[in-house]
């Protein structure tokens, strides 16, 4: 049942498209599924819109618990790989405390939400 496959494999596309046929064929009580849709929809959006370290691993940790598959995750934890490594290249630069390098480390974080840059 394409209802079940949804609700099981948790990806708000699918669940979405599979509700959308259920209503079609008149399928009764699809309001637990709607609001489970309406919660994974808000944790991917909270993954797709998480700037920083902090709230991309907590964003992340929502999406785990949500049981979002690893389809959707992977692109988070990408992102959140990029932003430590940035962030250890800035703090690295910090520490050197050599000009070419600090404005390398600077250009390569701007805009990642990252503390360091906040103080740089």
């Amino acid at each position: 049942d394409e209802v079940l496959d949804a609700e099981r494999v948790r990806h708000p596309d699918r669940l979405e498209v599979a509700l959308r046929r259920a209503r079609e064929v008149g399928l009764p009580d699809l309001e637990e599924l709607h609001r489970l849709l309406e919660r994974l929809r808000a944790v991917k959006d909270r993954l797709d819109k998480a700037g920083g370290i902090e709230e991309l691993k907590a964003a992340l940790r929502a999406g785990i618990d949500a049981g979002l598959p690893n389809e959707i995750l992977q692109g988070a934890r990408d992102k959140l790989g990029a932003r430590e490594a940035a962030q250890l290249g800035l703090l690295h630069a910090l520490d050197v405390a050599r000009a070419p390098f600090v404005e390398e480390a600077l250009a390569a974080v701007r805009g990642m939400h990252l503390p360091e840059e906040e103080h740089a």
